[in-house]
């Protein structure tokens, strides 16, 4: 049975310092509908990507909720 100590997840590789790299992922920086600029992972299976691709903006509501303001600062700043 593998145990895991409770600061480490489970997916989690220890390294010694000598082999430990930073791996940066590869991302796009996407423009939605309203201005904002997103970064996502520059993979087309992942689902965030993908559906802000497509609809160039989040369709859940409560997101433009959080937005708006955040917009009105901005253009005021």
């Amino acid at each position: 049975m593998r145990s895991i100590a409770d600061n480490q997840r489970p997916d989690a590789v220890c390294l010694p310092a000598q082999q430990a790299e930073v791996i940066l992922q590869p991302y796009w920086t996407l423009t939605l509908k309203t201005g904002l600029k997103v970064n996502v992972p520059a993979d087309l299976d992942n689902p965030v990507t993908l559906t802000l691709l497509e609809l160039e903006d989040w369709p859940e509501p409560k997101v433009a909720f959080l937005c708006a303001p955040i917009q009105v600062l901005a253009r005021n700043g």
